[in-house]
């Protein structure tokens, strides 16, 4: 994911560049520029985001494996 980002940074780290930067500059610029402590900021997001959703998610899981356990002869 990092070296997806770091090549192709989101959209949103591109805008934050462009604004926090002290000379106007580019789209195309801002991307380039992008910090790659930045890129690993926003990955541990998405990650922390994924695992709250996860959590979430994991009676239902439950639920569903207990069902389909009950249902499954081997």
């Amino acid at each position: 994911m990092v070296f997806e980002y770091e090549n192709n940074p989101p959209e949103f780290l591109i805008k934050e560049t462009m604004r926090n930067s002290k000379e106007k500059i580019s789209y195309d610029e801002a991307r380039k520029k992008v910090l790659l402590d930045k890129v690993h900021l926003y990955v541990l997001a998405e990650l922390e985001v994924g695992v709250k959703q996860w959590e979430s998610q994991q009676a239902a899981s439950n639920e569903i494996q207990k069902f389909l356990e009950s249902k499954l002869v081997y």
